[in-house]
């Protein structure tokens, strides 16, 4: 996998999504700064990210990846991952349903995913340095390793099935948090968590999608 460093750049997501719309991304590829201007959050919301921290994107073949992950949880999955890896440098942090990072009660990070064509493209912001208005990991550890470690995971993914096994625990701490639903927002207390990563509740079903 091809992995670009910028000292600056608007969006690692939207940069590679360009390139998969414009037929310019040959292969895989992972764009990665530590100065981003204009980031993406879930459901067209911005990612406001300070200077230090981490923030890159990831393009991978879905036939790179095990094939019994459904599309719309691709972001637990992704999230997953990442989780495994930061786990092992602070020990309390969680994901929140379906795609924050959380140490405490303070967010800390999160992911996207888009599918285009036969790419998903996989952006993840963590304030892994410091932050003014946010939770921040406070890592002793460069943000190239973190980010590094990550396409090494990529290298050999493990099913989903292995991932879900490790998230239904890890759903478990999202029970104090509340989620938007079509009556209003709801206690995650009360949810189901489902096996393709959406949550039931009062009748309806919410998907992971992001």
């Amino acid at each position: 996998m091809n992995i670009l460093y910028f000292p600056k750049i608007e969006s690692t997501q939207l940069y590679l999504s360009g390139l998969v719309r414009d037929g310019k991304l040959k292969g895989e590829m992972t764009v990665w700064t530590e100065n981003q201007t204009g980031g993406i959050g879930s459901r067209g919301n911005s990612w406001i990210g300070e200077r230090g921290n981490l923030f890159f994107s990831t393009a991978i073949r879905k036939s790179s990846l095990p094939s019994d992950i459904p599309p719309q949880s691709y972001s637990i999955y992704f999230s997953m991952l990442m989780r495994d890896i930061l786990v092992r440098e602070v020990s309390d942090i969680f994901l929140k349903w379906p795609n924050d990072f959380y140490l405490n009660s303070q967010k800390v990070g999160g992911t996207i995913t888009n599918l285009i064509g036969d790419y998903v493209i996989v952006g993840i912001g963590l304030n892994t340095r410091y932050s003014s208005k946010f939770g921040s990991l406070e890592l002793s550890k460069s943000n190239s390793d973190i980010m590094h470690q990550f396409v090494k995971y990529l290298r050999n993914p493990p099913s989903w099935n292995e991932t879900f096994s490790k998230y239904q625990v890890e759903f478990e701490k999202s029970r104090d948090f509340a989620v938007k639903t079509s009556q209003g927002e709801k206690p995650l207390r009360y949810s189901k968590l489902l096996k393709d990563g959406s949550i039931e509740i009062d009748g309806e079903v919410l998907f992971s999608n992001r």
